[in-house]
This record gives C-alpha cells, sequence and structure tokens, in this order.
C-alpha cells in the first residue's frame, strides 16, 4: 500500500509536469501568433523539396563527364593507354 501511494505521488506529479509544459507552449504559439513567426514556419512548411532534382542533375553531370572524357581518350590517345579505372 505504501508503495502504490508513492507510485500515485509521483504519477500525480509528473501529470503536473506536463500540464506545466503544455501551457509554456500554448503560450509560446500564442506569442508566435501575435508576431507573425508562426506563418513563417508555415511558408517554411509548404517550401517543396527539390532534392530529387538535384540528384537527376548530377546523374546527368556525371554522364555527360564520362561520355566526354572518353571522347577525348579516343580522339586524341594515339597509342597512349589511359586507362578510366584505377
Amino acid at each position: 500500500m505504501v508503495g502504490m501511494k508513492e507510485v500515485l505521488k509521483e504519477i500525480e506529479k509528473r501529470i503536473k509536469r506536463l500540464e506545466a509544459e503544455i501551457e509554456l507552449v500554448e503560450k509560446r504559439l500564442e506569442l508566435l501568433e501575435e508576431t507573425g513567426a508562426a506563418y513563417k514556419y508555415q511558408l517554411w512548411e509548404k517550401r517543396r523539396d527539390y532534392s530529387e532534382y538535384y540528384l537527376i542533375f548530377l546523374a546527368l553531370w556525371a554522364m555527360v563527364g564520362l561520355m566526354l572524357l572518353i571522347y577525348i581518350k579516343n580522339r586524341y590517345a594515339l597509342g597512349v593507354s589511359l586507362s578510366l579505372v584505377p
């Protein structure tokens, strides 16, 4: 029984702590809305992710560069063996 009371007191203490944190977060959210900063965060979240375009561009750049190296090797090597693989 004594152990159960201690557990209940600890649970009540944690509940009060969480309620206090929720209250602080609500106040901070109100402040953000008043200053207009919440709108800036909404714009940031709506921002598109362009990483797939960068990856495609990088792959194309690498292929064009490799093709250019192969062309230069075949065109100007004249018997000099230049390995593209280390």
